[in-house]
């Protein structure tokens, strides 16, 4: 087990949803009162970096495959999926079946 540390101490609560046999980390954290989430990554090249806000349908959720590529749902139901170098690309919305990022 490796420690990486707090994230941000205005966000006191965070948890790591996955991980890839590269050691690159994703996960959620959250608003003190859990109002919101956002997303990070950590890698050790990088530290932690801050993907973006989250849904919180479903308790939110953001995976990394073995690639590298984070994949999560924003508050307005858009499924996307974030790369170091590209960042976020928007690929179209959840529709009227809920978002299961």
């Amino acid at each position: 087990m490796l420690d990486i540390g707090a994230l941000l101490p205005a966000h006191p609560y965070s948890n790591a949803l996955s991980v890839n046999s590269r050691g690159e980390v994703v996960g959620l954290y959250y608003a003190p009162d859990y109002s919101s989430a956002a997303g990070f990554y950590w890698s050790q090249a990088t530290g932690v970096v801050t993907i973006g806000t989250i849904s919180g349908e479903n308790g939110g959720s953001i995976l990394i495959n073995e690639n590298g590529v984070v994949a999560s749902v924003d508050p307005d139901g858009h499924v996307f999926r974030w790369t170091r170098t590209g960042g976020i690309q928007y690929l179209g919305e959840t529709g009227s079946g809920g978002s299961y990022g």
